[in-house]
């Protein structure tokens, strides 16, 4: 019985999930439409598509919270009604640039309100301060290009990247809401993962610095960090290589070290599972 309401359980998630993979490409059609043709009439339907799916997502998103929280059910429950009602107000309103600014601005007013109730349901400081300065941006930005009506098309494309972050967010949140991370934490610290990680951090800075100065390959600091990050994680893209002695060996020591992180990320996983099995098994008990 148990099982089955698991079962249950994880089909908002997975909707979740799903529908905000569809939006995602959809997003980045309509900006990639509007910035190649703007008069395409896909952009339309591309745009209508995008709506549809973020809507789709809110609704599988508000089953999540029924019975747990009223507030976050009702606020995804409305959202994604009023987005997926996207689709026949585009049929009635017409195919235009009007009916995509209005549809947007709908859905940037969404924004707005989602960073009012974080205020109103969080009191800490820190939440405030910074849904305050996200607030003050959506609203400057808003304001910026309506006051403007010769930048219909730039607005649409801002919303659709915002939608596209938005819905990236939504896939990592829900890709990792099942990770115990508390749990996690404690696997860490008794291992001491913590310092092993800083020391991989500080020869990944210290040694980007000495391979941009020393390899002509690494024309700037970013280079130089890809490829420690390609050395360290033994992946090795091959986009950029070593060709001096002092890189080389800078290289074999990061290689090495590398090794050692990964082993102890290996564990720390297979440790962490161990404890969530446990866990579950008391749990079921």
């Amino acid at each position: 019985m148990k099982r089955s309401r698991k079962r249950i359980r994880r089909i908002p998630l997975i909707g979740d999930m799903f529908f905000s993979m569809l939006s995602l490409p959809m997003a980045l059609s309509v900006q990639e439409i509007i910035s190649s043709t703007p008069d395409n009439s896909d952009l339309y339907s591309v745009f209508a598509a995008a709506m549809l799916f973020m809507g789709i997502a809110r609704l599988f998103r508000a089953f999540r919270f029924q019975g747990e929280n009223l507030l976050r059910f009702v606020q995804c429950l409305v959202y994604g009604i009023l987005l997926v009602l996207t689709v026949p107000l585009m049929g009635v309103m017409g195919e235009s640039h009007r009916t995509l600014v209005i549809l947007g601005s709908v859905y940037w007013f969404m924004l707005i309100a989602d960073r009012i109730i974080s205020i109103l349901r969080n009191h800490s400081l820190r939440n405030i301060i910074l849904n305050m300065i996200a607030l003050f941006l959506l609203i400057f930005l808003f304001v910026m290009f309506i006051v403007d009506t010769d930048v219909d098309i730039e607005f649409i494309m801002i919303v659709m990247f915002v939608a596209a972050c938005q819905a990236l967010l939504s896939i990592m949140t829900v890709a990792f809401s099942r990770i115990n991370l508390r749990v996690l934490g404690n696997v860490i610290r008794q291992s001491y993962a913590t310092e092993v990680l800083l020391g991989l951090g500080l020869l990944i800075i210290s040694f980007s610095y000495c391979l941009k100065a020393w390899e002509p390959a690494m024309k700037n600091l970013g280079d130089a960090m890809w490829y420690c990050f390609a050395i360290v994680t033994t992946i090795g893209f091959g986009d950029i290589t070593a060709v001096t002695v002092k890189g080389r060996v800078l290289s074999v020591i990061l290689g090495m070290y590398g090794i050692i992180v990964v082993s102890l990320i290996t564990s720390i996983i297979v440790n962490f599972y161990g404890e969530m099995k446990r866990e579950n098994t008391q749990e079921d008990n």
